[in-house]
């Protein structure tokens, strides 16, 4: 609410690539314990944890789709460069990615572009896609799926406005 985002929770299903129900059902803060509990649909309990990056073994999946974006105008522009603004643990290794796709002007979504998020102990916030294209509007998915400490802090696009 205090961000005016929304969140939904869902188990990812690579057989049928979608989003299945979440397997909590009801949730506790424990206090006396400083612990997170989350209630199963299978009758388990399990706890939330910022150092925990599964879901009873499944890696945790994180999507964030944008809005339409257009920068203010309807006209065509040039995107040179999405930067992403993102905090990495220091327990990524070199074999964690994120990544990127979009659709302009409503249509198909593009293919996946992946960057790694670098070797164990890199600090640099930033990633940047290069010559991203032409659109009037645009919006992006933003993907991480692998078992690492990773936040989106922001993403800010380079755009040139180009004659109608």
């Amino acid at each position: 609410v205090t961000t005016n985002q929304m969140a939904t929770w869902g188990d990812w299903n690579g057989g049928t690539v979608s989003f299945d129900r979440f397997i909590g059902e009801t949730y506790a803060y424990a206090e006396g314990w400083n612990l997170h509990l989350v209630g199963g649909t299978d009758g388990n309990i399990y706890t939330m944890s910022e150092s925990v990056f599964t879901d009873n073994t499944n890696v945790i999946r994180t999507l964030v789709r944008t809005g339409h974006i257009t920068h203010g105008t309807n006209n065509r522009k040039r995107s040179s460069t999405l930067r992403l603004w993102i905090k990495r643990g220091i327990e990524t290794d070199d074999a964690s990615i994120i990544q990127v796709r979009w659709r302009d002007d409503y249509g198909p979504w593009s293919n996946w572009h992946s960057r790694s998020l670098g070797d164990l102990g890199t600090t640099r916030p930033f990633i940047d896609f290069k010559r991203m294209g032409v659109y009037r509007s645009r919006q992006y998915e933003i993907l991480h799926a692998d078992d690492s400490d990773f936040i989106l802090v922001g993403m800010e696009e380079l755009v040139e406005g180009l004659d109608r």
